[in-house]
């Protein structure tokens, strides 16, 4: 289309597990955008079910859509072969069993245009269940540059729900991606090692109908989510102090803290 040409691409990584009940949903959902400046990448991560089957049929029918296959590695792993095989400066992510409404990265393409300082944009969202029924509204992230700032001076994790979120791919590759060692939030974690290039702003308004249902990770690891967010934060208040602090060194903390310490770190 005319009004886009010029404009950048945008490369939209979705891992996807055994994720066959949903899945033609969230491709349609990126394939009928309004901006028509894309590829999608589906990562199939050792699913046993049909996915790869899903998958092959949109990109048997049109060049937008690639499948990459590999062996069970986790949500990071996959979401790393998605930025190395992506072909734009501008990567987005998407989850295999939400929606994105139509405008989603039409209006996030434009906010980058309009603030090329910003190095992540997610947006709001609705909560859905397994019938696309709306159950609630997920209004999470820094909507101005104060709001980030003063986060980031606080030592606060950048909650951005991830399947929302376009993003400079350059700085995700400088910084190494994804980390295979989080089994979760490692979106969190990954936007925290970014911070530096730059701040993170949320779009107030709802773009993705973001699913919950018992095998999504929300559901399936939410301890696990609490965990890698108090290390965050506690990794970023080590930096500010000029020092660093890893996985393995605050879990090693954690185990030697009292129990009714360790979950109101958590919390």
């Amino acid at each position: 289309m005319a009004e886009f040409e010029g404009m950048p691409g945008i490369s939209v990584i979705m891992p996807a597990h055994n994720s066959e009940r949903f899945i033609a949903q969230a491709i349609d959902s990126i394939l009928e955008q309004t901006y028509p400046n894309l590829e999608l990448i589906v990562i199939d991560d050792g699913s046993s079910d049909n996915t790869p089957e899903i998958v092959s049929s949109y990109a048997e029918h049109g060049p937008r859509v690639t499948l990459i296959q590999q062996a069970r590695g986790g949500v990071s792993r996959a979401g790393n072969a998605g930025l190395h095989a992506a072909r734009f400066d501008w990567g987005a992510r998407m989850d295999s069993d939400d929606i994105a409404l139509p405008h989603r990265l039409e209006t996030q393409i434009k906010a980058a245009i309009q603030h090329p300082d910003v190095i992540v944009w997610g947006s709001h969202a609705y909560q859905i269940n397994i019938a696309n029924k709306v159950i609630g509204l997920m209004e999470h992230g820094p909507t101005s540059d104060a709001e980030y700032e003063s986060l980031r001076a606080n030592g606060d994790p950048f909650f951005i729900l991830n399947p929302t979120t376009l993003f400079r791919r350059d700085i995700a590759l400088q910084v190494g991606g994804y980390n295979p060692t989080f089994v979760a939030a490692g979106d969190e974690e990954l936007w925290s090692r970014m911070a530096a290039y730059g701040p993170m702003r949320v779009i107030p308004e709802k773009l993705l109908y973001y699913r919950i249902h018992s095998a999504s990770m929300t559901s399936s690891h939410m301890a696990y989510q609490r965990l890698v967010h108090a290390f965050v934060k506690a990794r970023n208040l080590a930096w500010l102090a000029g020092d660093d602090l890893t996985f393995a060194d605050f879990q090693a903390q954690q185990r030697n803290l009292p129990p009714l310490r360790r979950l109101m770190l958590r919390k």
